[in-house]
């Protein structure tokens, strides 16, 4: 290795450490922006917990009951991609729009997956279809679909529409 070499490979060390150097400013930034959001989410946390006390103060002193600790609310279901009931009314709109012709859970879930521009890994995507052939189950015990038959050449996976009206 010549001169040139040894002037080319501390060029290269020096362009790293000028790069590392701008990543640990941009993370330094970063880490003062996340200090200050804790913060404010502290205090913030230190007003709403100092009005669930009074709420119990008044509690106690108006009724004579004493409030249970507060159970946080959610609005989705954890995992869940649609809000409570939604997976359910977006089958039997899948279902809808296939006009009377069955469709497997497969096809309900490439629907879904494509009407609502759904992003999912491998695991997420068999997680999402598992919970679509539970809402279609629950769906023919409501009697809101029936089964129609066994889809060929598909190893048994069940086909599904929506019950003719008389």
């Amino acid at each position: 290795m010549g001169v040139y070499g040894l002037r080319h490979q501390r060029s290269r060390l020096s362009g790293e450490i000028a790069v590392l150097e701008s990543r640990n400013a941009k993370c330094k930034e970063k880490l003062t922006e996340l200090k200050a959001a804790v913060t404010t989410n502290n205090r913030r946390i230190t007003v709403l917990q100092k009005k669930i006390d009074a709420l119990g103060e008044s509690a106690k002193l108006a009724f004579a009951v004493s409030l249970e600790a507060p159970v946080p609310r959610r609005t989705r279901p954890k995992g869940h991609v649609f809000p409570w009931g939604g997976q359910q009314r977006a089958v039997l709109t899948a279902l809808k729009n296939a006009k009377g012709k069955p469709l497997a859970a497969s096809d309900v879930s490439a629907i879904l997956i494509r009407s609502h521009r759904l992003k999912f890994s491998d695991d997420e995507r068999d997680a999402f279809y598992q919970r679509i052939r539970k809402a279609l189950h629950a769906l023919v015990l409501k009697n809101a679909i029936v089964r129609v038959a066994q889809r060929p050449g598909s190893h048994g996976e069940m086909t599904w529409r929506l019950p003719d009206i008389a």
